[in-house]
């Protein structure tokens, strides 16, 4: 990638098709904590803010999945 803000890309499967996507870095506020984390940009439309977290970024809190950012 060219982009200075991307820092590599990533492989994932959506759907059964292999997609590659853009890694960023990003300052995130959890809990009242403020951590530099790697997104996934996604091409998913339903997505409020189209980004993937890792989980082991949101390791030790608890999180309430039925609370969702889709449109």
């Amino acid at each position: 990638s060219d982009h200075p803000d991307i820092l590599r890309l990533a492989k994932l499967s959506e759907d059964g098709q292999i997609i590659v996507s853009p890694v960023i870095e990003a300052s995130v506020k959890i809990a009242d904590e403020i951590k530099a984390v790697e997104m996934v940009i996604s091409k998913q439309t339903s997505m409020m803010y189209p980004v993937l977290m890792g989980r082991k970024d949101l390791g030790g809190y608890l999180i309430d999945t039925s609370k969702t950012f889709t449109k």
